[in-house]
């Protein structure tokens, strides 16, 4: 089943990188707009999922861009404002959400 593979991943991760709970979990607007049209709890969804506590993060480069893109992603924006602020490292200069996220997870 699905929460079997995805505790066998997450069971893989922890063992070799050692990930441990709660996990951190970065979100971006796209992933908000995609979970607003399908009308899907994502905090709710998350932790179901991961069947352990997950801290949902976001970053200010994916805010920004989410403000930038205007009124198709204004719901997403406001649902992607709720979550923890991670800092990215780049107050100041911000870069696309997609390259922030990059950056933060290699």
């Amino acid at each position: 089943s699905r929460f079997k593979k995805s505790h066998k991943t997450l069971v893989y991760f922890a063992t070799n990188f050692d990930y441990r709970e709660p996990y951190q979990v970065l979100i971006d607007a796209t992933f908000c707009q995609a979970a607003l049209q399908h009308k899907i709890g994502i905090d709710e969804q998350i932790r179901k999922y991961f069947q352990c506590p997950a801290k949902l993060l976001t970053t200010q480069c994916v805010i920004l861009e989410a403000e930038a893109l205007g009124a198709p992603l204004t719901g997403a924006t406001s649902i992607v404002k709720r979550f923890h602020v991670h800092k990215c490292g780049h107050e100041g200069k911000p870069v696309g959400a997609a390259e922030c996220i990059k950056s933060m997870v290699i």
